[in-house]
This record gives structure tokens, C-alpha cells and sequence, in this order.
């Protein structure tokens, strides 16, 4: 009973997951992902604050104040000094009071809306890292699927290989082949088993850096049961403007601008006075009031004006003013780099749409090679080692189609990420 119970908690767990169910995991556990919602939290508790600045601030305050009074006279005549202890009193205070602005020249309304848009960056910043985020796991994605496929048609060449040598070292025996044709087949099954080892070894790494991408944990496996289609065919039809407009990075620089001039308006209406209002209600008890409550109100109007400061503000503006020049700057740099981006996507779109085409025609050639060597065998006309050699290259020009799939798979991923199908 016991050992039953050990056997079922070794029991690893099992996470299928198709590429949506992947892509809607990393949306939701990625580190990455995590880090952004955190910073949109923050945002908001930001623009929390700034809304405040609208509501009046309300304080109270209590006090309890020890008097004593000990006067001290001197009787020089008779040479001492005499002290006469009058008593000890207590006074009590309470006070309530509010204060609020009134008008401030609309920092109050530029701070609420800076803050905003601050929330509406963070938010940017979470999209880029989502368009990253849907590049990454459809390339672990299709690479483990392309590399799981390879897997089994590099065991179904070993397993033939096998069945191969075993049919050559019978025939070696009866003397029916040579020596060299053993070791050709010996040679040819040897050679299979370090990329079979390798092929092992990549797709484990890719589900491990998979999964810590997802948030799984070590002792869960994870199993991907979806195959992915290769796209017939892409558009080249985009306009820079728009691809530009769609990008996160580009909405950000924009954003920033409208930022930096708030900031601006926010900086110069400093030196514009601040008119607000006050009340404050005081109840106080002591020895002067006869131990009577004593309460009061009073109220203040006023206005709040910046004389000199230095040259601060002057500073500020001119900070301000120039963190527009660099945000340009870095429109200019990202239109160029996007520019790049285009044509370098679109080339390699190309290449790989090309490369498989040239894979496709290759396993034909070698589909149609193996039935010839087949057929030769049978007639006597071609050796076991033949077959075999025939057998192994049709099992590359599978695994070399598979994997221009996958390249062509990824290539279109990244290039709808550049036009903004993301």
C-alpha cells in the first residue's frame, strides 16, 4: 500500500496547453506582465492622489498644558530668600480646522490630468511588453512543436537504421555483403543518436525557459497539443503612419509630449498667485477662563503670492523645454528604426516563404528517391545500405521542411508585430 502511495505522488502533473491557452497564461503570469500591472497600480494610486488636491483639508488638534507659578522673593535685610508657591493650573484646548483652495490658476486641473496620463503611459508600457510577450511564446511555441515533430521522424530513422543493421549483420554472416557494408550501416545508426540527443535536449530547454515565461512550476510537464499552420500567404500593403500610430513605443513619445507640456503650464502658473479659504473652531478651558469652556471660531481669505525664488523656475522650464527636443529626437530614431524594421521583416518573410518551397520540393524528390531504391531492392539492383542511405535523407528532408515551417511561422509572427497585427 505504501509503495502505491509513494507511485502516485511521484506522478508528475500535466499542463496541455494550445497556443492561445499559452498566450493568455503568459498574458497573466509573465514576470514581465506582473511588473507592468504593478506600475498601472502605482499610476493609479497617483492619480488618486492628485485628485485629492480638490477636496478641502480638514485637521484637529488637543492640547494639555501643565502652569505652574513659583515667584521668588529676596530679603536681602534679613539674608535669605523666600519662595511663595502660588498653585498649579491646567489649560485644555481642542481645535478643529479646514482649509481650501480656491483657485490656482489650474495647476489643480493640469496635476489631475498629468496624472491620468500617467496611467494611460503605464498602460502603453504594458501593451509593448504584451506585443514582445505574443513574439517570444509563439517562438518557443512553434520551436518545440517543430523540434517534438523532428523528434519522432529522428526516432523512426533510428528505429529503421536498427531494423537495417540487424538485416545487414544477418546477410554479413550468411557472407551475402561485405564488411564495409556492415560498417556503413553501423556507422549510419551511430550517427543518428547524437542528434537524437540534441533534438532531446533543445526541446527540454524550450519548455523549461517556457515555462518559466508561463509561471509553471519544475515538476509540472508540459505538454503542447496544438499544431501550428503555416500561413498561405502575407500582404505587403502598410503605410509607415500607421504601423507608427499602432506602435505602443510611438503612442508613449506622443504621450510624453502632451506630459512635458503640462508640466510647463504647471511650472509657469507658479509664479501666479493662489487664492483659498480657511475656518477654524477653538474650544480652550484653563485658570483664565475660571475652569469655563471658552470657545471661538475664526475664518481667513487670502492670497498666496511668489515674490522671488531664484531662478528655479526659470531652470525648470528651460529642463522641461529640452526633454521636448529629446523626445523628437527619439520619434525620429523610432520612425527610422521602424523603417528598418519593415523591410528587414518583410526580407526574411521572404526568405523563409522561399526556403520552404525549396524544402517541400527537396522531401518530394526524396519521396520519389526512396520509392526508386525500393523498388531496385526488390529487383536485386540496390543494396540494403542503399535503402537505408535513401531512408535517412527523406527523414532530413522532412526534418528540414519542418523546421522552414517553423521559421516561416515565426518570420510571419514578427513581421505582423512591425506592421502592428498585434
Amino acid at each position: 500500500m505504501s509503495v502505491l502511495i509513494i507511485a502516485l505522488l511521484a506522478v508528475p502533473d500535466t499542463l496541455n496547453l494550445s497556443l492561445d491557452e499559452a498566450m493568455e497564461r503568459a498574458y497573466r503570469e509573465a514576470p514581465e506582465i506582473r511588473l507592468t500591472q504593478v506600475e498601472i497600480e502605482q499610476a493609479e494610486l497617483g492619480k488618486l492622489k492628485a485628485a485629492s488636491e480638490f477636496f478641502p483639508k480638514i485637521s484637529a488638534e488637543a492640547g494639555l498644558v501643565r502652569l505652574s507659578e513659583i515667584p521668588r522673593f529676596s530679603l536681602e535685610p534679613l539674608g535669605y530668600d523666600m519662595e511663595i508657591f502660588l498653585g498649579e493650573e491646567h489649560s485644555e484646548q481642542i481645535s478643529f480646522g479646514i482649509e481650501l483652495p480656491l483657485w490656482t490658476y489650474g495647476r489643480r486641473l493640469q496635476g489631475y490630468a498629468l496624472a491620468d496620463q500617467g496611467v494611460e503611459l503605464a498602460r502603453l508600457d504594458s501593451s509593448e511588453v504584451q506585443r514582445t510577450l505574443c513574439v517570444n511564446v509563439t517562438e518557443l511555441y512553434a520551436n518545440i512543436r517543430a523540434l517534438e515533430e523532428a523528434q519522432y521522424l529522428t526516432l523512426a530513422a533510428q528505429r529503421n537504421a536498427s531494423r537495417h543493421l540487424a538485416n545487414i549483420k544477418e546477410k554479413y554472416d550468411q557472407g551475402l555483403v561485405s564488411h564495409l557494408d556492415l560498417l556503413q550501416a553501423e556507422t549510419k545508426e551511430a550517427e543518428i543518436v547524437p542528434e537524437l540527443t540534441d533534438i532531446t535536449e533543445q526541446v527540454k530547454m524550450l519548455k523549461a525557459r517556457l515555462g518559466i515565461l508561463l509561471n509553471i512550476g519544475p515538476d509540472t510537464v508540459l505538454v503542447l497539443d496544438q499544431s501550428l499552420e503555416v500561413p498561405d500567404s502575407f500582404s505587403t500593403f502598410y503605410s509607415l503612419e500607421k504601423v507608427l500610430s499602432q506602435r505602443p513605443a510611438w503612442q508613449q513619445i506622443q504621450l510624453g509630449k502632451e506630459m512635458v507640456d503640462r508640466q510647463i503650464k504647471i511650472k509657469q502658473r507658479e509664479v501666479l498667485p493662489v487664492l483659498g479659504v480657511g475656518a477654524e473652531y477653538k474650544a480652550e478651558r484653563s485658570f483664565m477662563t475660571n475652569g469655563e469652556w471658552n470657545t471661538d471660531w475664526s475664518y481667513t481669505i487670502g492670497a498666496q503670492v511668489p515674490i522671488f525664488n531664484g531662478f528655479a523656475g526659470y531652470a525648470e522650464v528651460q529642463r522641461l523645454e529640452k526633454e521636448l527636443v529629446k523626445l523628437n529626437i527619439q520619434a525620429e530614431v523610432l520612425s527610422s528604426q521602424v523603417r528598418f524594421e519593415l523591410t528587414e521583416a518583410e526580407g526574411e518573410l521572404k526568405i523563409a516563404y522561399a526556403r520552404l518551397e525549396a524544402a517541400r520540393k527537396k522531401e518530394n524528390e526524396m519521396t520519389e528517391l526512396l520509392r526508386t531504391v525500393r523498388r531496385r531492392t526488390a529487383e536485386g539492383l540496390a543494396s540494403d545500405v542503399d535503402l537505408l542511405d535513401a531512408e535517412l535523407g527523406l527523414r532530413k528532408a522532412q526534418t528540414d521542411r519542418v523546421m522552414a515551417e517553423r521559421d516561416v511561422i515565426v518570420t510571419y509572427v514578427k513581421f505582423q508585430s512591425v506592421v502592428g497585427g498585434f
